[in-house]
C-alpha cells in the first residue's frame, strides 16, 4: 500500500490522462431510440444500448495503466500515440459516415420518385382507372384480413387474392391455432411497380403490430413485410366499391367459398389471380418482439432538420388541380387548405389524443390510421398513463405533393410543430418526458378526398358531419346517425389517410 501511494503522489499529474485512455478505450455507449408510443418499431433487441466487439477494452485499459505508473517511459509515448490515432481515425471515419448515410437517403429518395414515375406511366398508359389511394386501401384490407385469418378456417375465403402456396401455409393446423389481435399498421407506401406484356406487378411494404396467442401465451409483435402483388396485364382496376369490399371478384358478394372454391353466391369457381390482383409472394424483412411497456417512451426526434421534399410533378399537378376546380391557383389554395383544413383537424387530433376519447375524430380519417391511433389510446388507457401535449403550436405547413386520379384526389403536406411533450399516471404523478422545454419536431401528413368533391373549405367545421352538417355522432362505424352516410372515405370532404414521420419520407 505504502508503494502505491508514493507512485500515486508521484505520477498525480497522468490522472487527467488516465482519464482520457480510459474513454479513449472503452467501448462507445450507443443511444439507441426505444419504441414508443407514438411510433410503431420494435423493442429493446434493435435499439441499441450495447457495443459490438469491444470486449476487450477493459483488459487493454489495466495494461496500460500498469505501464503508466510502472514504465511511465513507456506508458506515456504510447498513451500519446493511442490519443492520437484514435483522433486521426474519428476524423476519417466521420466524413465516410456522413456521406454512406447522405448516399443511402438518396438512393431512398430516388428509388421513391422512380416508383411515382412508374406509377403515373401506368395510370397514363395500361390503366387509368388505377389510383394510388385506392390500391393501398385494398392492401391493408387484405393484410388485415390475412393475419386475422391466418391457422383458422376463414383463410380459404381469401383463397382469389392469394397464391395458393400462401393459403396453404396458413391454414388451419392439427392442435395449433394462432389468434392474431390489436393489429395497427404504422405505415406502407408502395416499393416498385413493373409492367410487362403478360402481367402487372405492384410490391407494397408494411410495417405494423400485432399481438399473437398461441395456446393461451401472447406477444406483441413489430413486423416489416413486403408483399408482392401480380394481375393479368390485360385486366383493368375496378370500381372503388369492388375493389374495398374484397369480395367475390366475380359478383361482388362478400366472400365465403365452398371446399371447392365456388362462390355461395354466385356459384362461379373463383380462380386465385384470374380476375383481381393476387398476392403472389410475403416477404418478412423484419419481425420483433416488442419488450416492456409499449408506451410512455422518449427517443430525440430524428428528421425534423432534414430539408423538405417537394414532389418534383407539384407545379404541374397544381394546376391541374386549380384548373379542376376552377381556382385561380394552387398556391392561394395550399393557404386555404392550411388554415381551414390541416390545423382544425390537428388540433382536434392531438386533444382527443391527450384525453384519450379518440371518437371525435372518427370522421377525420381513415379506417385504417382510426385504429391504429385507436390502438394506442386504448394502450396508455390500459397502462392507466396520459400523454400531456401542453402549448402545442402548429409552426408551419408546406404543400409538398398531389396525386389525381379518376377516383381521388391526395394532398400531402409537411407540418412542423412544438410542444411540451410529458407522460404522467392517472394520479398525476410524472412518468417520462419534459414538461418545461418545448419538443419539436416535423411529420408528412396525406389527406384524400373523391374526385368531384366541391366544398367551400372554410365552412369545414371538425365537430360537424361533412355530408348532413349535423353535430358528431357515429361511434366506431364512420357512419353519421343522422343521415347514415358513412363519412370516413372521403366521399364528402378530406380526410387524414397516413402519417409519415419525417425520417421515413422519401417523396
Amino acid at each position: 500500500m505504502d508503494r502505491l501511494s508514493r507512485v500515486l503522489r508521484k505520477w498525480w499529474w497522468l490522472l487527467p490522462i488516465l482519464l482520457m485512455v480510459c474513454m479513449l478505450l472503452l467501448p462507445p455507449a450507443l443511444f439507441g431510440r426505444p419504441g414508443g408510443g407514438h411510433s410503431y418499431s420494435g423493442g429493446s433487441s434493435s435499439s441499441g444500448g450495447g457495443s459490438s466487439g469491444g470486449s476487450g477494452g477493459d483488459g487493454d485499459g489495466l495494461g496500460l495503466i500498469i505501464l503508466l505508473f510502472e514504465y511511465p517511459q513507456i506508458g506515456i509515448p504510447l498513451v500519446v500515440i493511442i490519443i492520437l490515432v484514435r483522433i486521426y481515425g474519428a476524423r476519417r471515419a466521420a466524413p465516410a459516415e456522413t456521406i454512406t448515410t447522405r448516399s443511402s437517403t438518396e438512393t431512398m429518395i430516388w428509388n421513391r420518385r422512380k416508383v411515382d414515375g412508374a406509377l403515373w406511366d401506368f395510370r397514363a398508359g395500361p390503366d387509368p382507372e388505377f389510383s394510388q389511394t385506392l390500391f393501398l386501401d385494398f392492401a391493408q384490407h387484405l393484410y388485415n384480413q390475412y393475419h386475422h385469418h391466418r391457422t383458422h378456417p376463414e383463410i380459404n375465403n381469401l383463397r382469389p387474392y392469394f397464391d395458393p402456396e400462401i393459403i396453404s401455409n396458413a391454414a388451419p393446423k392439427p392442435n395449433f391455432r394462432i389468434d392474431v389481435s390489436e393489429l395497427a399498421i404504422g405505415s406502407l407506401d408502395f416499393v416498385n411497380l413493373i409492367a410487362s406484356k403478360d402481367k402487372t406487378f405492384i410490391s407494397v411494404r408494411f410495417d405494423a403490430n400485432y399481438t399473437e396467442t398461441i395456446a393461451g401465451h401472447s406477444n406483441r409483435w413489430w413486423v416489416q413485410e413486403t408483399w408482392f402483388f401480380a394481375r393479368n396485364a390485360q385486366l383493368r382496376s375496378p370500381e372503388p366499391s369492388v375493389l374495398q369490399a374484397v369480395g367475390c371478384p366475380n359478383c361482388g358478394a362478400a366472400l365465403a367459398l365452398s371446399p371447392t372454391g365456388e362462390c355461395k353466391q354466385c356459384k362461379t369457381i373463383v380462380q386465385p389471380g384470374a380476375q383481381t390482383w393476387q398476392v403472389e409472394g410475403i416477404q418478412i424483412g423484419h419481425r420483433e418482439v416488442q419488450r416492456g411497456i409499449p408506451v410512455g417512451n422518449y427517443a430525440p426526434e430524428q428528421g425534423t432538420n432534414l430539408p423538405t421534399l417537394f414532389d418534383p410533378r407539384l407545379n404541374h399537378i397544381g394546376t391541374v388541380f386549380a384548373e379542376r376546380h376552377q381556382l385561380d391557383s394552387i398556391t392561394d389554395y395550399a393557404v386555404v387548405f392550411k388554415e381551414k383544413i390541416v390545423e382544425p383537424i390537428f388540433m382536434t387530433i392531438y386533444k382527443a389524443w391527450t384525453d384519450r376519447a379518440f371518437a371525435p375524430v372518427r370522421p377525420l380519417m381513415s379506417d385504417n390510421l382510426f385504429q391504429a391511433h385507436l390502438y394506442w389510446v386504448e394502450a396508455y388507457q390500459k397502462h392507466k398513463l396520459i400523454n400531456r401535449l401542453d402549448d402545442l403550436r402548429l409552426t408551419g405547413v408546406h404543400l409538398v405533393k398531389l396525386d389525381l386520379d379518376k377516383y381521388y384526389e391526395a394532398a400531402t403536406v409537411r407540418l412542423f410543430a412544438s410542444v411540451k411533450d410529458y407522460t404522467i399516471q392517472e394520479d398525476g404523478t410524472f412518468y417520462a418526458g419534459d414538461q418545461r422545454n418545448d419538443r419539436r419536431y416535423s411529420e408528412y401528413w396525406t389527406f384524400v378526398r373523391r374526385t368531384g368533391v366541391e366544398k367551400d373549405e372554410k365552412l369545414f367545421n371538425p365537430n360537424n358531419c361533412p355530408n348532413c352538417g349535423a353535430p358528431v355522432d357515429m361511434g366506431m362505424t364512420g357512419i353519421c346517425s343522422y343521415c347514415n352516410s358513412k363519412v370516413t372515405t372521403g366521399d364528402f370532404g378530406w380526410v387524414l389517410s397516413r402519417i409519415t414521420q419525417d425520417e421515413a419520407y422519401y417523396g
